[in-house]
């Protein structure tokens, strides 16, 4: 670096540095910035492709970003409400197999106990605010709405200081797969409205449309071998051996 800029640069680190995070960047233009414009050169820079935002007809990277800052104030009222040891707690009962179809709620129970670890051994509270807006950033969709998911119900019970009978009876009455993600209403009007605007602006109109499979459409991962013929018995028949029949009533003589 040229030592006419050190300073400066010096100066941009320490402003970005000591600034609070305030949102999730998220775009889809491949060049960030304008490096240039007549003779002067500016900050910018071409990010990798893992960086960059697929957006969708349905949702802009600017729609997306609004969807991270409202995680992360869900996340937030998660962590407040449910604190370390209840989610110690949770995380330890679906271990251990004791809860019906445990496997579908241990990765958000495990990704939100690795952050409150975390935020417990951090003292300082910017870099907890950072360490929230990281998680927000990088995690699954749907892991950040705490209480809207099944881990959310199963802590709510525990906080409630229900018996492990009454939780289990009621988280496997939640998780059994006539109710589990099933709706239990019919979708309004408005849904119907959204889904039909979704659907036109991805042009995907014809997908819904259903008819029977033909031979054609289906590629065989398995093929039944042919019938091998029967195998025809070798030696000497008991027909062949004794020669021909002989009529009733006449015996064999040997010659002389």
């Amino acid at each position: 670096m040229p030592p006419a800029y050190v300073a400066a640069v010096t100066a941009l680190a320490q402003a970005v540095t000591r600034a609070p995070i305030d949102g999730v960047f998220l775009s889809s233009q491949p060049q960030w910035g304008q490096p240039r414009t007549g003779d002067w050169w500016h900050l910018s820079l071409e990010p990798a492709p893992a960086l960059l935002y697929r957006a969708s007809p349905v949702r802009t990277a600017s729609q997306a970003a609004a969807e991270r800052r409202v995680d992360r104030e869900t996340l937030l009222r998660g962590l407040a409400e449910f604190p370390l040891e209840l989610v110690r707690h949770a995380h330890a009962l679906l271990t251990t197999d004791k809860l019906y179809r445990s496997e579908a709620c241990i990765s958000v129970a495990a990704w939100l106990l690795a952050l409150h670890e975390r935020l417990a051994a951090t003292a300082n509270q910017r870099a907890r605010d950072n360490l929230v807006w990281q998680a927000v950033a990088v995690a699954p969709a749907g892991f950040p709405r705490v209480r809207s998911t099944m881990i959310g119900t199963l802590l709510e019970d525990l906080a409630a200081g229900l018996s492990f009978d009454a939780v289990k009876a009621r988280f496997d009455a939640k998780m059994h797969p006539l109710a589990y993600q099933r709706p239990t209403a019919a979708p309004s009007a408005g849904n119907i409205a959204r889904a039909e605007e979704i659907v036109a602006k991805l042009g995907a109109a014809g997908s819904l449309e259903r008819r029977f499979a033909r031979l054609t459409d289906i590629v065989p991962l398995w093929v039944p071998a042919p019938e091998k013929p029967a195998r025809e018995e070798r030696g000497v028949s008991r027909t062949c051996a004794s020669g021909p029949p002989r009529p009733r009533g006449t015996t064999s003589r040997r010659p002389s």
